[in-house]
C-alpha cells in the first residue's frame, strides 16, 4: 500500500504512514483526522451485520454513512476529501443527512458517477471530492456521469472526458433532498413539482419462501397446475415485455413455507402493476411492467404497484412505468442490476385528464390483445403493434406538458436502445431533424412523412 500510494504522488517524496486498524472502533483515527489535509477513502459498501451492530454501536446501519461521520466529526477544519461511494449516494434517502452534512461543511462538491468497468467488483460507484470548508450560503454542486460503454470509458481513463455533467448550487435542505442528476438535468427539473410515484401508489415486493432456491426445492414450491395451497403468480425468472403478461404458474402460498409477511399483508386480489426488480437491460429500457387484472402474486424478485388514487388505476402505472420518461429517470439513478423502491417512489407522473386516461385503457387493451399469441389475437386486429405502443407513449408525454424541445431530449436519448417488445421497436424521431415537435405531432394523421421531409430541407439537411 506504501509503495502505491507514493508511486501515484510522483514526483512527491514518499511522506505516507500506513498503519493497520480497524477504522470503526471509537477513536481509532481521530488523533489522525485533527491533523489531516486530505482523508482519501474507499470504504466498505455493505451494511453493518447485526453482529457488527452489537460491537460497533454505529449512528447508520450503512458502513459509508458511518465512515463519513466518524471522519468529519474529528477532520482538521481544513481538512478536505475524496471518497468512493456508492451511486445511492447521489440520491438515496438512505444518505439525506450526510449529503447536508457535507454541504453544510464544503462549499464545493463534485460528484462523478462511474460504471462497473470503473473497479474489478460489480458496482457502480460515485466518487465524491468534497473542498473549500469555507462559510457558504449555498454549495457550488458538479454532476459528471461516465456512460456504461466502452468508448465512454476509455475516454474517461485517457483524458477525464465524461459523457454529462451539470453544476448547480445548492442549498442545505436542497442537498438533503438529493444531488442533481447530469443526465438529462433539465428535464428532472421541469418535473420536480410533478406529484410522484409514491404519493399515488404503494408498492412492494412481492413473496420470500423459507427455502434456498434450487431444482429440488422449486419443484415443490412451484407447480405447474392448480394445487390447494398454491395461487396462480409469476415465478422466480420469468422474464417480461412491455404490457405482456408473462408466463404464470402456481406459487406456494402455504404459511409454513413462508419468509416474512408479503404473503400476508398485500391483497393480491386488487388489481396492480408488475414489474421485475432487476433491470431488463444495462441500456437505457430499464423496466418492463404489466397491468394485472386477475390478482396475480408473484415472487420477490419483482415489485407490484398498487394505486391509491382514482386517477392513476393500474393501466396508466403500467403505462408511465413502460413509457421513456420513466424508464430516463431509473436509468439515470440506479446501477445496472437493481431497481430499488427508493427510486420507484420518486419518478415523477404526468397529470392526465379524464378523457386522456379514457383513450389510453382503449389503447393498451388493443395492444395487450395485438401482442397476444397469433392463435388467440383477435381476426380483426391489423393495427400495427409499435405504431399503438408509440401512441401510448405520446399520451403519457402529454400528461407530462414538456415542451417539445425537452420532450426531443427525452425521446433522442433512446436511439440505440432496445426495447423489451414483441415486435420491432424503432426510433421515435426522425435523424438529422434539429425543429423540435412533440411525438404526439409526429403520430397524427395531419404530420405526414411530406411534413418531416420538409422539416429536413428547411435545417439544410437531407
Amino acid at each position: 500500500s506504501q509503495l502505491a500510494l507514493t508511486l501515484a504522488d510522483f514526483p512527491n517524496p514518499n511522506g505516507w504512514a500506513v498503519n493497520k486498524g480497524d477504522v470503526f472502533k471509537p477513536g481509532a483515527m481521530s488523533d489522525h483526522l485533527r491533523q489531516a489535509g486530505v482523508v482519501l477513502c474507499n470504504p466498505p459498501f455493505r451494511d453493518f451485520s447485526p453482529k457488527e451492530q452489537r460491537l460497533y454501536s454505529p449512528k447508520s446501519v450503512k458502513k459509508p454513512v458511518e465512515l463519513l461521520n466518524r471522519v468529519l466529526d474529528d477532520l482538521h477544519p481544513k481538512g478536505v476529501l475524496g471518497f468512493v461511494l456508492p451511486r445511492t449516494f447521489i440520491d438515496g434517502n438512505g444518505y439525506a443527512g450526510i449529503r447536508s452534512r457535507l454541504a453544510d461543511r464544503f462549499a464545493s462538491l463534485h460528484i462523478t458517477a462511474l460504471p462497473d468497468k470503473a473497479f474489478e467488483a460489480d458496482a457502480e460507484v460515485a466518487l465524491l471530492i468534497a473542498t473549500d470548508p469555507i462559510p457558504h450560503a449555498t454549495s457550488h454542486i458538479v454532476s459528471r456521469k461516465v456512460d456504461d460503454d466502452l468508448s465512454a470509458w476509455r475516454r474517461f481513463e485517457l483524458s477525464h472526458e465524461v459523457s454529462y455533467e451539470y453544476a448547480k448550487e445548492l442549498t442545505v435542505p436542497e442537498a438533503r433532498l438529493a444531488f442533481p442528476i447530469a443526465e438529462l438535468h433539465e428535464v428532472w427539473e421541469f418535473l420536480r413539482n410533478h406529484p410522484k410515484l409514491g404519493d399515488v401508489a404503494d408498492l412492494g415486493r412481492g413473496i420470500e419462501w423459507r427455502h434456498r432456491l434450487n431444482e429440488t426445492t422449486l419443484s415443490s414450491l412451484v407447480k405447474g397446475r392448480p394445487e390447494r395451497g398454491y395461487k396462480l403468480g409469476i415465478a422466480p425468472k420469468t422474464k417480461f415485455n412491455a404490457f405482456e403478461r408473462p408466463a404464470l404458474a402456481y406459487l406456494n402460498m402455504m404459511p409454513d413455507d413462508q419468509r416474512g409477511n408479503a404473503w400476508n399483508l398485500r391483497d393480491w386480489r386488487k388489481p396492480k402493476a408488475i414489474i421485475p426488480k432487476t433491470a431488463t437491460s444495462r441500456k437505457h429500457w430499464r423496466m418492463a411492467a404489466f397491468p394485472d387484472r386477475d390478482g396475480l402474486v408473484f415472487y420477490q424478485t419483482y415489485i407490484g404497484i398498487w394505486s391509491k388514487s382514482i386517477h392513476y388505476d393500474e393501466g396508466v402505472i403500467a403505462a408511465v412505468l413502460n413509457s421513456p420518461v420513466a424508464n430516463a429517470f431509473v436509468a439515470a439513478r440506479e446501477g445496472k442490476i437493481d431497481i430499488t423502491l427508493d427510486t420507484l417512489k420518486r419518478i415523477p407522473m404526468p397529470r392526465l385528464t379524464e378523457a386522456q386516461r379514457e383513450i389510453l385503457d382503449r389503447f393498451i387493451r388493443e395492444y395487450e390483445q395485438l401482442i397476444e399469441p397469433p392463435l388467440t389475437r383477435p381476426p380483426q386486429a391489423t393495427e400495427d403493434p409499435e405504431h399503438l405502443l408509440k401512441q401510448i407513449d405520446a399520451l403519457i408525454l402529454e400528461g407530462y406538458r414538456m415542451p417539445p424541445r425537452l420532450e426531443c431530449k427525452v425521446l433522442n436519448h433512446f436511439r440505440g436502445s432496445p426495447r423489451r417488445t414483441t415486435h420491432e421497436f424503432g426510433e421515435y424521431l426522425p435523424r438529422n431533424c434539429e425543429v423540435y415537435f412533440s411525438l404526439s405531432d409526429l403520430l397524427s394523421p395531419s404530420f405526414s412523412e411530406s411534413t418531416v421531409g420538409a422539416l429536413l430541407n428547411r435545417t439544410g439537411r437531407q
